[in-house]
């Protein structure tokens, strides 16, 4: 057999090539074609349509992420004004019962000084009513008292004039008087004044009224023997006179005085005041 030549390898391949053209798939066949085309023809600059739309995304996203800053911002400052007024609210929570406190101790003050002034007012307005009571009530005492009759055979008699010094009636007025003869160191009158003796005899035998300035005279006797008559006028025995007037002024408020007479020779003279007392 005749060897092959280099020219004749060189044919069988471009042969071989050319039948594996012609099996390439024709999308790949117009790929390439279009890759060549491409190749050989200058890119086309965008227009001013294309560069407006792409300016106007990339603005949209700036914009966008603009955004989403300020509202992350605007999320921080709300974060922090919601804090702050949580502070602000714990603040006025704590101002408002440190001023309710404050309104508590001063609604206490004020009932304290008004209980005090209204305290005040009324001991004011009670002295007052008192003062007026005082000077406008019934007033009795004893003007004088003396002996009215020291004789032989006759009771001694004694008398008190009792006047009314106040400046309106002395209702209910009741007058007991009695007289009492004690020989010897003169008489204790305190306790002759307990004694129950000593107002035995009431007079008058029922109250009345005594007006303002009106005089009344209440007299008790004793019955002696001549010589103890004897004796009182030559100063060996003393005659006491003890008297209670109780009576009721016109504000129903119930008064007693009491009081004491001691008898001192010579007879019908004013006896000499031994003791008084007044209640009421």
């Amino acid at each position: 057999m005749p060897e092959k030549t280099e020219s004749d390898n060189d044919q069988h391949n471009s042969v071989d090539e050319s039948a594996y053209a012609d099996k390439i798939d024709p999308v790949t066949k117009t790929t390439d074609s279009h890759t060549a085309h491409d190749q050989s023809e200058p890119r086309k600059s965008m227009t001013g349509f294309e560069i407006a739309q792409v300016l106007q995304g990339v603005i949209a996203a700036l914009l966008a992420g603009l955004g989403l800053l300020i509202l992350s911002k605007q999320n921080t400052i709300l974060n922090r004004q919601t804090e702050v007024m949580a502070k602000q609210t714990e603040i006025m929570g704590r101002q408002t019962t440190l001023m309710r406190e404050a309104s508590k101790q001063t609604d206490e003050q004020s009932k304290r000084s008004l209980e005090i002034s209204v305290f005040q007012s009324k001991a004011a307005l009670d002295q007052s009513i008192e003062a007026s009571r005082i000077d406008q009530r019934a007033w009795l005492g004893v003007k004088h008292m003396k002996m009215i009759t020291l004789e032989m055979e006759k009771p001694v008699t004694v008398e008190a004039v009792v006047v009314n010094t106040g400046k309106t009636f002395a209702l209910d007025s009741r007058f007991l008087v009695t007289v009492a003869v004690h020989a010897g160191p003169p008489l204790d009158v305190d306790r002759a004044a307990a004694s129950p003796e000593r107002l035995a005899k009431q007079f008058p035998e029922r109250p009345y009224v005594v007006f303002p300035g009106v005089e009344v005279t209440a007299r008790a006797t004793r019955s002696v023997t001549g010589e103890t008559i004897a004796r009182i006028k030559d100063g060996m025995v003393t005659v006491y006179f003890f008297g209670e007037l109780s009576y009721t002024d016109i504000f129903q408020r119930p008064h007693r005085t009491e009081f004491c007479g001691i008898y001192s020779p010579p007879s019908n003279v004013p006896l000499r005041p031994g003791w008084t007392g007044q209640w009421g």
